[in-house]
């Protein structure tokens, strides 16, 4: 379990902190590699909300089989 949480922790910070780059070092001049920043934005936010909701699977059914 504890794994599981901090894979989902991790996912979501990474995310967090690509799109606070993005945010504050976004111009025309390098409009290409923050479409790359932004794509890995989303694809580390989607895989900590997917870690996420498994995670509340899990313990549901843990509790369940109580």
């Amino acid at each position: 379990m504890k794994n599981q949480v901090r894979r989902t922790v991790i996912l979501l910070a990474v995310a967090c902190v690509l799109f606070w780059v993005e945010f504050f070092f976004a111009n025309k001049d390098n409009n290409d590699m923050m479409n790359i920043v932004r794509g890995a934005t989303a694809g580390f936010g989607l895989a900590g909300c997917v870690s996420f909701l498994i995670l509340l699977y899990n313990q549901f059914k843990a509790v369940r089989a109580k």
